[in-house]
């Protein structure tokens, strides 16, 4: 979900893995010379999901690397399962309290929020959990939020995947 720190997590996760870190958003600027905002302005949303998963499919690293997806893009046709067959694919399940917090300061810099009033955003944040719950709830490793900081958050996701990697056959 947007504002949940897929962003922040990757980075910091990336980092201790020494990893690439790969933001799609920043790539998506950077290929279409337009902000996330501008594009939702002049060519609309579903156009840019498709420009998206352009992108995304075309982020496959041949190093080991650390993608932070868009908030929308696991929920977007196929996106979820490409990104399962290609990698590990984590959800920073926030509730919408915490959404709300982190959102409510920002939202002008976010399309989705730009112009929504307060009880506006807490409407739409709802509408996207519940909409995209179902891709969310295909990643294979689920973490819920809040923790106390950033380096808890990703010490568990290395414990919970090797958990999961000792428990495969």
């Amino acid at each position: 979900m947007p504002g949940c720190g897929k962003t922040s997590t990757g980075k910091k996760l990336a980092k201790h893995l020494n990893w690439q870190f790969i933001d799609l958003d920043s790539r998506l600027i950077d290929q279409t010379g337009k902000s996330i905002a501008e594009l939702f302005e002049t060519i609309g949303e579903p156009a840019f999901r498709k420009i998206e998963q352009h992108v995304l499919y075309s982020c496959l690293p041949q190093e080991p690397s650390i993608i932070a997806c868009g908030g929308g893009t696991p929920a977007y046709e196929e996106n979820m399962s490409f990104i399962n067959n290609n990698g590990l694919s984590i959800y920073l399940k926030a509730n919408e309290r915490f959404l709300w917090d982190r959102l409510s300061a920002k939202n002008q810099d976010r399309p989705l929020f730009k112009g929504l009033s307060e009880s506006d955003i807490k409407i739409k944040i709802a509408k996207l959990l519940s909409d995209r719950c179902k891709y969310y709830e295909q990643a294979k490793l689920q973490i819920a939020l809040p923790y106390s900081d950033i380096n808890t958050l990703v010490n568990n996701i290395l414990e919970l995947n090797n958990e999961k990697e000792n428990n495969t056959i």
